[in-house]
């Protein structure tokens, strides 16, 4: 769930850092054409799985975080459920250039499937982000669940992803080395 304001003073968009200036700090929220839109915390089970991605990823080496937030324009963010940086970053910023992040990660919920499936993907390929995958539930014939399926994409040539492979989440943090 979300809440989004109206544009600043003046009709202009709000941008990061005059939402930044304007919002509580730690408030989670992204910038859709300079409105601010406001994240409402996740589901134990959406951060659960999100804390397993990124302790995986670390223990590979990799510099990886929970709510990473992408600055796309001035006035335009999208917060990932876990990004993979190409390098070092800095730890007192919320928000990066995509050309900084390797790998873009979306764990699916009800409320955000669609942009999960459709949007963020086509989005995150159109900012040349090489690596990202998507992570959905999977569950027994009761509704429970019983493990998480990691969908793989890598950035083709075309510049659209192209899925690599499909892994369970327990497959992958029981693999070694990085997994592609």
């Amino acid at each position: 769930m979300a809440a989004s304001t109206d544009r600043g003073v003046a009709g202009e968009g709000f941008t990061v850092e005059t939402a930044e200036g304007l919002l509580p700090p730690g408030t989670r929220f992204e910038l859709h054409e300079g409105n601010i839109l406001v994240m409402t915390p996740a589901a134990q089970w959406h951060s659960d799985v999100q804390m397993r991605v990124v302790q995986m990823l670390r223990e590979r080496g990799l510099v990886a975080g929970m709510e990473v937030g992408v600055e796309i324009a001035p006035e335009e963010t999208r917060v990932l459920d876990v990004g993979v940086f190409k390098g070092q970053r800095d730890l007192h910023k919320a928000y990066f250039s995509a050309d900084q992040i390797a790998l873009a990660v979306e764990v699916v919920s009800p409320s955000t499937a669609q942009n999960d499936f459709r949007d963020k993907p086509i989005l995150y390929a159109k900012l040349g982000i090489p690596a990202f995958w998507r992570i959905t539930e999977n569950e027994d014939d009761e509704g429970n669940i019983t493990d998480y399926i990691v969908e793989l994409f890598v950035l083709d040539e075309k510049g659209r992803y192209a899925l690599e492979r499909t892994a369970s989440l327990d497959d992958l943090e029981a693999e070694d080395g990085e997994p592609s």
